[in-house]
């Protein structure tokens, strides 16, 4: 979280950028002194913790999700429910569902240049960030619904009985 915030410095090469923040936890402090520290405390909202974000999504025009590590990454298949581009580390369902160039771009954990220009290109340019929307509704689609994973899990269990 904190390279999204240092990357946030897009806001001084574009004037309608806002980063938003949904969620709180034990860096939220901190994050909230790194944005002091850099000038960019007008730029970036702390909206805390949200029962339901389908607001926040229906409302952004761009998902990031900045993580060093991540397990699978059920935020990115809800942003690309929403038909949202994402801009992702490499982390989590990265390179199974949203596929560079594709369905997203995806940067190096810890790449802030990278980073920047991953949010500049979306900024940018509206076709690519359209194909990169449908490219990640696309991609979610093909995932298993509730209702298949479900009944995998009851096979697999009965045939564990078995």
């Amino acid at each position: 979280m904190a390279e999204l915030i240092k990357a946030s410095n897009v806001k001084c090469q574009m004037s309608n950028v806002e980063l938003w923040i949904v969620g709180d936890g034990p860096e939220l402090n901190k994050l909230k002194a790194l944005c002091q520290r850099l000038n960019v405390e007008n730029n970036v909202s702390f909206l805390g913790y949200q029962e339901n974000v389908d607001s926040f999504y229906d409302q952004a025009d761009v998902f990031l999700l900045t993580s060093n590590s991540e397990g699978w990454g059920m935020a990115v298949v809800e942003a690309a429910s929403h038909g949202l581009p994402i801009i992702m580390t490499d982390v989590g369902l990265a390179g199974e569902v949203i596929i560079n160039n594709e369905s997203g771009l995806v940067i190096p954990v810890g790449d802030k240049q990278g980073l920047v220009q991953a949010m500049l290109r979306l900024i940018k340019d509206n076709e690519l960030r359209s194909k990169l929307a449908r490219g990640a509704t696309e991609a979610i689609k093909k995932l298993p619904t509730k209702e298949e994973i479900l009944r995998l899990y009851k096979e697999s269990w009965q045939k564990a009985l078995k």
